[in-house]
């Protein structure tokens, strides 16, 4: 029987949500938040739904939490070189359902597909402020007419 290892960590993604054009408003009525590392997924959260005013940039904070979560033998020793190496690798994918405001109307909703893969300095014993290294992203948006 392979042994298998034990994942918790707090894993914090910070969301900018910028809104360039002076005459349309955003309505964020769901954003689901998931990382993966090595192609698992690790954890989720939601943010609350708002609305986003008329050429306004918002941060919002999710915060995603493992507890003792099982990882593969492989994934536990790949984490831990990831970790000595000061390179973590995560995927952050964000599940979007918007509606959009023009003047007084608001059209049906958009899913929006959003998936970013990130690599950050891990929090270590020595290494309390993680590093962003890098990040790519990709977005798909869908017209749902029927929702």
């Amino acid at each position: 029987m392979v042994p298998v290892q034990k994942l918790t960590a707090v894993i914090a993604v910070t969301i900018k949500a910028h809104n360039r054009i002076k005459h349309i408003g955003t309505f964020y009525d769901h954003i689901h938040v998931m990382v993966s590392y090595n192609r698992d997924l690790i954890g989720e959260d939601w943010v609350e739904p708002f609305y986003q005013g008329r050429s306004n940039t918002d941060l919002l904070q999710s915060r995603v939490e493992v507890h003792n979560l099982p990882v593969s033998q492989d994934t536990g020793i790949k984490l831990l070189a990831d970790i000595k190496d000061q390179s973590v690798e995560f995927e952050v994918t964000l599940l979007v359902l918007t509606r959009v405001r023009i003047l007084n109307i608001i059209t049906h909703h958009f899913r929006v597909h959003i998936n970013c893969d990130i690599i950050v300095t891990p929090i270590t014993g020595t290494n309390k402020h993680p590093t962003l290294l890098s990040k790519i992203c990709t977005e798909k948006t869908h017209w749902l007419s029927n929702h």
